[in-house]
This record gives C-alpha cells, sequence and structure tokens, in this order.
C-alpha cells in the first residue's frame, strides 16, 4: 500500500529540519521537537556507527520520511560506502520526501518513484556508487536475507499503541538474525513490553537518555560489551514480570 499523497503533509520541526504528517491517522513520522535530532541521537549516533570503520550496512523497519537514510549519509566519512537496507509494507510517494536535498535525497526519491511499480525489492545507487539504497516492499515479519548481517538496526515503525504488530518477540527475533554479532538495535520506544520483547528474542538491552523532551530510549545487542556506554537493564525484573 503506498499512501496518498494529499494524505501526507510535510511540516517543520523545533530543530528546523522537517518531517510528514499522516492527516488520515493523525501520526507523525518524526518528533515534532526535532526530527533530525532525534534520528542522529537514537539511530545514526545511538547505535555508535561513529566508531565502526566503514563501510557500513545498515537495517531499518520503516523507512518513512528518508530522514534516518539521508542522517546516516551525513555521517559517512569522506569517500566511505554505505551499503542501506529499509523494509517498508506501505512507502509514500517521492514527493512528499522532496525536502532531501543532495544526492541522497535523489536516492531516496529514485527507490520511492521505483516503489509506486514495483511489489517487490527496489535497488538505487548514488552516481558515484558509494550510497546503495535497497527497499523491500514487505511487511518486516516476512522479511528474510539470509547473507545480510547489519552493522546497526534502525527499529524505526510507529509506536506500539499505533502499531502494535511491529513490537512482538518474532519481529525482533527477525532482527536479531540479520545482525552482526556487536551490532546495535536502537528504537525510540522505552515501553517495558518492548523491552521484554526484546530479552524474549535472546537480546541484551540498554536504557539511555532520550533526544529533547523525551524521558528515554533504548537499545539492544547480542554482545553487553558494544552497550557498555548505556544503562544494561536486568533480564529478570522483565522476564519474571516484575516490570
Amino acid at each position: 500500500m503506498i499512501h496518498r499523497p494529499e494524505l501526507i503533509d510535510i511540516v517543520e520541526t523545533g530543530d528546523g529540519s522537517k518531517t510528514l504528517h499522516d492527516r488520515h491517522r493523525d501520526l507523525h513520522y518524526r518528533s515534532t521537537h526535532g526530527a533530525r535530532q532525534e534520528s542522529d541521537h537514537v539511530f545514526v549516533r545511538g547505535t555508535r556507527l561513529h566508531e565502526r570503520e566503514p563501510p557500513w550496512t545498515i537495517l531499518e523497519l520503516g523507512f518513512g520520511a528518508a530522514v534516518n537514510f539521508t542522517g546516516t549519509v551525513a555521517a559517512l566519512p569522506d569517500g566511505a560506502a554505505l551499503n542501506y537496507h529499509a523494509v517498508e509494507h506501505a512507502p509514500v510517494y517521492a514527493e512528499n520526501v522532496d525536502f532531501h536535498p543532495g544526492p541522497a535525497g535523489d536516492v531516496a526519491r529514485e527507490a520511492l518513484k521505483q516503489a509506486e511499480r514495483s511489489g517487490q525489492t527496489v535497488h538505487c545507487s548514488a552516481d558515484d556508487g558509494r550510497i546503495e539504497l535497497s527497499l523491500h516492499l514487505v511487511d518486516w515479519s516476512t522479511f528474510r536475507h539470509p547473507e545480510l548481517r547489519a552493522d546497526a538496526v534502525y527499529f524505526d515503525p510507529f509506536g506500539p499503541r499505533s502499531d502494535p504488530n511491529s513490537w512482538t518477540v518474532e519481529c525482533f527475533e527477525v532482527a536479531r538474525d540479520h545482525m552482526s554479532p556487536e551490532a546495535i538495535l536502537g528504537t525510540y520506544s522505552a515501553a517495558s513490553d518492548v523491552k521484554r520483547a526484546m530479552f524474549h528474542a535472546g537480546f541484551n538491552v540498554a536504557s539511555a537518555p532520550g533526544p529533547g523532551h523525551k524521558r528515554e530510549v533504548t537499545f539492544a545487542s547480542l554482545s553487553q560489551e558494544a552497550l557498555a556506554p548505556y544503562d544494561l537493564l536486568s533480564r529478570e525484573r522483565y522476564v519474571e514480570g516484575n516490570e
């Protein structure tokens, strides 16, 4: 399903960056307090990508308005390469992301244009070949890419209340099966049920202060060491039902 463009508004957020507002469901794609700030805090910097040698391989649930994708491209060291996989079963139209300038915006729009004509995975790359984007037009629960081992997972669907089917143990198992051992999964959600599902999926789980007005966000990894900068949570507290 591709959203009708007349129901999607481009809105400016508190840090001057832009996001989308779905009028039909009254949902914003990123925080209205600061779309770019939230994306950078939770996903680009939160998954500690800057500490990894490129090329980077990213897996995202929810391509949305392409804010995470364009922010990751902006964070790339000069000359470095990016292999970006996004799973999005309901992409917006290319015209909805006209606010992204430069090569990253061009790649995002081309992928979304192709998505309007295709019901499968589409692949796009920048002219110099450094930036590769694969947009997988499937439900997250059905996504399988046996060769993919991401350096970071951006777990970024709509919230648990709006999209409860994206926050199950099975969904976190999909993420786990496509991560490298030291990779970090980042999400803006701090709900106890989300943390519990992460533990049941086999992750170590940690919390950290959120951006702006958000008190807390959550990170998960198969490696405790990868989460060392954050506050590790007790598995027993959540799995045994004490939280």
